[in-house]
């Protein structure tokens, strides 16, 4: 699932409450906050209001 994040989000894995990931509005490959990330976290960050679901590109593969 690609999102791209409008503010800081942290993330804590089902799996693995001790872990956190932390995504930035500016981060990302391109700085523009854009991720590919796992359903279960993009569908918490677009709850929280912290980031938008944007399209995978033409022809890319989707988490």
């Amino acid at each position: 699932m690609r999102v791209r994040f409008v503010d800081q989000f942290d993330y804590r894995p089902s799996g693995d409450p001790r872990v956190t990931l932390r995504f930035r509005a500016d981060g990302g490959a391109d700085k523009d906050g854009v991720y590919t990330v796992k359903r279960e976290c993009g569908l918490a960050a677009v709850a929280a209001k912290k980031a938008v679901i944007v399209r995978a590109p033409r022809g890319g593969t989707d988490v």
